[in-house]
């Protein structure tokens, strides 16, 4: 029980920016090597497809739909 407090305790500190960016990383290095998952909420919507050079603002809009 106290494990997960302490691993859910640093993933907030880093999520409210509350952590050092030395820190941030050394944890989600680690993290990311433990971890099975990170659920997010809201979600975080991650384009698959790199920026085009050139793209208006509307293209953008348009590729996120």
């Amino acid at each position: 029980m106290q494990l997960a407090d302490f691993l859910v305790g640093t993933v907030a500190k880093i999520y409210e920016d509350k952590a050092t960016a030395f820190a941030r990383k050394v944890f989600l290095d680690f993290l990311g090597k433990k971890r099975i998952r990170i659920d997010e909420w809201p979600p975080r919507f991650e384009s698959q497809y790199p920026a085009v050079p050139g793209a208006s603002d509307l293209d953008g809009q348009v590729l996120a739909i």
